[in-house]
């Protein structure tokens, strides 16, 4: 059991790696592809054409002279072989070859340079090859390689016949012409005029070339090899590059990480409604988007959220996770859940939730503390019934009771940030700020702040002083081990309850195949469930 689970494990963190740095390995694989072919491209033309002759292990004296001699040791017909490679290279030979080919021009060592005999030790037969940038020239060279050398030993043989038959004439000369000695030498000179080789070893050819291959370049080898490099390659810069990556990718290590229930998963807006700042409960509040929010809100009402005025922080670890988006969508949500729900805009320094509802930043948080609004003034008031009917996105104004009861009894009143102020540290540190939420939480169900991130300055931590929880939103890819470390330690050291985690971009988690949201035909015919019901388990399990 544990071998199997080990190696499912194992398994599990290799698809991983290879969903998650897939294009190092598609860019290896080109790389290493392109390569094989531009060196193919960069190689000289090579055509080789080969001869093969035989070593006869008979020797032609003893089939004339019909003498009977013993069998050689294997040894002595291993070096006949050898001997006779040795003399194919012999520059005597390579001239004739390239006379007899017609290119007197060449220099024997260029030719040996690109020609090669070789011997295979199970048989007797030399292979010689010869290569040539032109397919017809290589052809020529090695059938005038294996002739030539055939001519070069009938050469010798024939100058070898011819001196021991001057010998023998001589002597015959000399020798009465009836008597024994004399015809004894007419006999053998006979035979030596008969004799076709004097030299160890009898040798023919058994192939001449009809054809030449190309072996320079090899393309589709070079190609399959550089690809096989770029798979190698690409698989060890993969695995190298996160071991190093210290980006979170599943929402499991995050939860681990945090030691944090995970609340919601969240993918990514479409790129049009990030694009223009549009939010997805608006745009289409039956939607698989919007889905999710509820599902988020539904698990948030188990934790507790929404009874005795309880106020939350919605922030992350660094900017660009989706917190805005998050805590505009859940506002959204709550209100249409039955929640009296404000959303306050409390990142001072980059406000982003009046881009979202088209609202003007002023009065806002600011002139209510500086006591330029009330909060009456200040606050406004989203027509949450309203949106939803017209399907009209940012639509705001004054609430009414019909409204209202299209909203399922909810209400959502946005606060902006007002006027920046100079020294937001000791803004978001100040007594006034923190009578100004308590206010806020004391008319509403659920208090949201779209706060700062943690960890790009200490204006988070100074508001989780005035609020009961905080909810985290990470985003898959972008977080880091090393964030979310800090992120817990300043957690330990805030009074406000930790709620969880919401992870954005869930669609870029790997193995993440399983549909996790409801189908839109089924959101459209699902009807909203009454705020005054139990939530639903499998719901919020989602």
């Amino acid at each position: 059991m544990a071998a199997t689970k080990n190696s499912s494990s194992f398994l599990g963190r290799l698809a991983q790696v290879l969903s998650v740095r897939r294009w190092i390995i598609v860019v290896a694989l080109a790389l290493g592809a392109g390569a094989g072919i531009g060196f193919s491209q960069l190689q000289d033309v090579r055509y080789e054409a080969q001869s093969q002759l035989l070593v006869s292990r008979t020797k032609a004296r003893d089939v004339l002279t019909g003498s009977q001699t013993s069998r050689p040791p294997e040894s002595d017909l291993r070096r006949i072989v050898r001997t006779q490679a040795d003399l194919l290279r012999v520059p005597r030979v390579a001239r004739r070859t390239l006379d007899r080919a017609g290119l007197r021009g060449r220099s024997t060592d260029a030719f040996l340079k690109r020609s090669s005999v070789t011997t295979d030790p199970s048989t007797d037969l030399l292979t010689l090859r010869v290569v040539d940038e032109q397919r017809a020239v290589a052809i020529r060279l090695a059938d005038a390689y294996a002739r030539e050398f055939l001519g070069y030993k009938r050469d010798q043989t024939a100058a070898r016949v011819l001196a021991v038959s001057t010998d023998l004439e001589r002597e015959l000369g000399e020798l009465a012409p009836v008597s024994d000695e004399a015809r004894e030498v007419r006999t053998q000179l006979r035979r030596i005029r008969n004799l076709a080789a004097l030299d160890e070893a009898s040798i023919e050819a058994v192939q001449t070339p009809s054809t030449a291959v190309l072996t320079q370049p090899k393309t589709l080898r070079n190609a399959v090899l550089g690809l096989l490099s770029g798979l190698v390659l690409g698989l060890a810069l993969a695995f190298l590059r996160h071991a190093f990556d210290s980006r979170l990718r599943r929402s499991r290590d995050i939860e681990q990480r945090l030691d944090l229930p995970l609340l919601g998963r969240l993918e990514a807006p479409p790129t049009a409604l990030a694009r223009e700042d549009r939010l997805a409960t608006l745009l289409d509040p039956t939607g698989p988007d919007a889905e999710s929010f509820r599902v988020l809100r539904t698990n948030l009402e188990f934790a507790g959220i929404g009874g005795g005025g309880r106020s939350v922080i919605v922030t992350s670890a660094v900017r660009s996770e989706g917190k805005s988006t998050t805590a505009a969508n859940l506002a959204l949500a709550m209100a249409r859940g039955g929640k009296r729900v404000i959303l306050c805009d409390c990142d001072f320094r980059r406000p982003q939730l009046e881009r979202f509802f088209e609202l003007a930043r002023e009065p806002g948080a600011t002139g209510v503390v500086l006591g330029r609004a009330t909060v009456e003034q200040a606050l406004v008031e989203f027509d949450v019934g309203a949106a939803t009917a017209a399907g009209v996105p940012g639509f705001h104004g004054p609430s009414s009771n019909d409204s209202a009861a299209a909203a399922g009894g909810g209400r959502l009143q946005l606060l902006p940030t007002g006027a920046l102020p100079r020294n937001v540290g000791e803004f978001v540190t100040s007594d006034a700020l923190g009578d100004l939420l308590a206010r806020l939480s004391a008319r509403c169900d659920v208090l949201l702040l779209d706060a700062p991130p943690l960890l790009q300055g200490g204006d988070a931590m100074a508001l989780t002083s005035h609020v009961d929880a905080i909810l985290l939103v990470a985003r898959l890819g972008h977080v880091r081990r090393q964030m979310l470390d800090e992120v817990k330690r300043l957690f330990d050291s805030t009074p406000a309850v930790a709620l969880g985690v919401v992870v954005t971009n869930a669609n870029l988690e790997p193995g993440r195949g399983y549909g996790y949201r409801y189908d839109e035909r089924d959101l459209q015919t699902r009807p909203e469930r009454d705020p005054e019901e139990p939530a639903d388990l499998s719901t919020a399990s989602r």
